[in-house]
């Protein structure tokens, strides 16, 4: 991942048809969206706040998959 000194949870699901995983990764340090803009990540849009609950942005894969990160703001 080119990423030093992380702390994260991973947790791997199946999906319904058990042909395809999804791997959920949550970041506790460092910051994802400093880490993904270091390594040249292309952003859709802004990063936003929702409900002063979250902080969610849009990343485009390189396969131009775009996922969306979301962090809950404490």
């Amino acid at each position: 991942m080119g990423l030093e000194v992380v702390r994260a949870e991973i947790a791997m699901v199946k999906t319904p048809d058990g042909h395809g995983r999804l791997e959920l990764t949550k970041f506790h340090t460092p910051a994802v969206v400093a880490g993904l803009r270091a390594l040249g990540a292309e952003f859709v849009g802004d990063v936003e706040r929702y409900d002063d609950s979250y902080r969610l942005c849009c990343v485009r894969r390189p396969e131009g998959i775009i996922v969306e990160p979301a962090e809950q703001i404490r």
